[in-house]
């Protein structure tokens, strides 16, 4: 996983969620990334993520988008947006994928790394 800056400063986008095998092990590598040792350090006002949800000609598909999502509404760690779904038109036609946007609760967040983190 990688935290990206986007163009507008009060979005970031959290990429490659698949690499991950849990939430729990993707949301400990973006509080390692965002917080680091030290949780005086301020979150982003949004994070963006992305999944495939199915691809034509392949089998079932991981559920990794909706298990974050799941996940931060769980240990309430904030806010989540999903979109639509939608064909991934313009790179992956076959890929019909679906987005999130994440306002997290940077005191829950903090609370959460503070107790789960290693």
């Amino acid at each position: 996983m990688t935290i990206t800056q986007m163009g507008c400063c009060a979005f970031n986008e959290i990429r490659q969620l698949s690499t991950h095998l849990t939430a729990r092990d993707a949301m400990k590598d973006f509080c390692r990334q965002a917080f680091g040792m030290f949780t005086r350090q301020k979150l982003g006002a949004f994070y963006v993520f992305t999944a495939v949800i199915a691809a034509r000609g392949s089998g079932p598909q991981r559920k990794y988008g909706d298990e974050f999502a799941a996940f931060i509404t769980a240990n309430r760690l904030g806010d989540i947006v999903v979109t639509m779904d939608r064909n991934n038109r313009k790179n992956v036609p076959s890929h019909k994928i679906r987005g999130w946007v994440w306002a997290p609760s940077e005191a829950n967040l903090k609370k959460w790394w503070a107790k789960n983190g290693n």
